[in-house]
């Protein structure tokens, strides 16, 4: 029974909404970074791309963009700021309830919290940062390429520019794409894995697929020899196109280690880890690669080397962003 209740609390019910500041938009939610952090709701985080060295803040300063949800409500003409994200806040309720029950043993068939554990994990494979990279860069591309078809006369202007679509066509493919790898997960066989030893660490790009070697960077799901997601610091799910069963798997201190570099490799920007583990995450090999080379391979384009995206900050009188 103790067990059992320390198990539940690592799944929070429910985490206060930053009412304070509605427009600041969690890609990674609270909830589930709450996984990673201490009594305190403090997570440590270290940077993949640079050496700055790690930092300890609270889960409700990272993993964060103001208005990345944002969009213009087409029924009322008005900016909607919160309607998105409390929808996909009520998905990672769902999934997080679900993985819960999944993990602890619950009375719901096993298929319905699969169904719900897929939906899940789509809906945050799709709401991040990186996938919104993705999406741009091939939006880029597209654009271009109609450009080059249509406007020739353009030329060389449309070397000096990119094309960024709006927030609507972002958050339609958020749910086209999660309902998509939902049902490639449901197609796969599942491991429950738990760590013996040491800890898990997740990043602001906690869904990721590798292929071959265990710190590849992120490949599709289709192409992925593994998909993987950090539950929390004790647990992690695995989905496989191998035939099999599912399982729960064990994994010692360097099967850990190995489990985080690839975690941290695959990270957008962050990884996240608990205070207490800062050391074993400042350890941490990085990957030489750069998943930003990654978005840009996807096409022929100009290289995306400062993305931008749609702002909803009113203009002040003289026009500029406020």
């Amino acid at each position: 029974m103790r067990r059992a209740r320390r198990e539940a609390a690592r799944y929070p019910s429910s985490i206060r909404a930053d009412v304070s500041n509605p427009r600041n938009h969690h890609y990674v939610p609270q909830a589930y970074l709450l996984g990673f952090a201490d009594e305190r709701d403090q997570t440590c985080v270290r940077w993949r791309m640079t050496d700055a060295p790690c930092f300890v803040t609270r889960v409700r300063n990272v993993a964060c963009e103001r208005d990345f949800y944002s969009f213009v409500n087409d029924r009322t003409g008005k900016i909607d700021h919160q309607s998105f994200e409390t929808a996909l806040n009520r998905s990672e309720t769902m999934l997080r309830e679900a993985l819960r029950e999944y993990i602890l043993g619950g009375v719901t068939a096993t298929t319905t919290l699969k169904l719900r554990i897929a939906v899940g994990v789509g809906f945050q494979m799709t709401r991040t940062k990186y996938f919104r990279r993705k999406l741009e860069r091939m939006a880029d591309y597209a654009a271009r390429t109609w450009m080059a078809a249509h406007r020739p006369e353009l030329g060389d202007a449309l070397d000096r520019v990119h094309m960024i679509p709006g927030s609507d066509v972002h958050l339609n493919w958020i749910q086209d794409w999660a309902v998509r790898l939902a049902s490639i997960l449901l197609d796969q066989s599942w491991f429950v894995v738990r760590a013996t030893a040491g800890q898990f660490i997740t990043s602001d790009n906690p869904v990721y697929g590798i292929a071959g070697h265990t710190d590849a960077l992120d490949v599709g799901v289709l192409a992925a020899s593994e998909i993987r997601y950090p539950v929390d610091a004790a647990t992690a799910l695995v989905w496989t196109p191998q035939p099999g069963y599912d399982a729960a798997i064990l994994f010692s201190e360097r099967e850990v280690s190995q489990f985080n570099a690839a975690t941290f490799a695959n990270a957008y920007e962050q990884a996240y880890a608990k205070p207490d583990y800062r050391v074993a995450l400042e350890s941490v090999p990085r990957h030489p690669g750069d998943l930003m080379e990654r978005i840009n391979a996807i096409t022929q384009a100009p290289e995306f080397k400062r993305p931008g995206t749609r702002r909803f900050d009113p203009a002040s009188a003289d026009g500029t962003k406020t």
